[in-house]
């Protein structure tokens, strides 16, 4: 697992300084994406914040980790920066948690997107029947289908 990003990578992105990530605990990273988020570091969507992206998967994995808090995160800030691929992580992310506290905002961010918009609706038509009457109502309602 990766120990530190290398200092020219950390230094070049104002968004990597905030989010780097050490092999901490999982509350300690999710904070810390948190913390990012809210600072407004995610208002800049960049090439180089697309390549921080890009380096931050490759070494450390945020769409690999089963814990959904970090998971949840990672997708939001993915989807937000138009970055690519985060989108069909994010797509199976929802329909393989059945929570309405992450399907709810992941699909809203998915039709907020551009290039999301059609796969929130094409996905949730496709796999209403799986989540809770309420969710599926609520989500349907956010998404304009109800």
């Amino acid at each position: 697992m990766l120990k530190a990003l290398p200092m020219a990578f950390s230094m070049s992105c104002p968004f990597a300084r905030s989010v780097l990530v050490v092999h901490l605990s999982s509350t300690l990273q999710t904070k810390r994406i948190q913390e990012a988020t809210k600072a407004g570091k995610l208002a800049e969507f960049t090439a180089d914040f697309h390549k921080a992206l890009n380096k931050l998967e490759k070494d450390v994995g945020f769409s690999k980790y089963k814990n959904s808090e970090i998971r949840f995160r990672w997708c939001k800030i993915g989807i937000r920066a138009e970055w690519k691929p985060v989108f069909e992580d994010a797509k199976d992310f929802a329909t393989e948690q059945g929570r309405m506290k992450f399907v709810r905002p992941l699909y809203r961010l998915l039709f907020a997107s551009k290039l999301g918009k059609r796969m929130a609706l094409e996905t949730f038509q496709a796999k209403r029947q799986i989540y809770h009457s309420i969710a599926a109502k609520m989500v349907a309602r956010d998404l304009g289908l109800a």
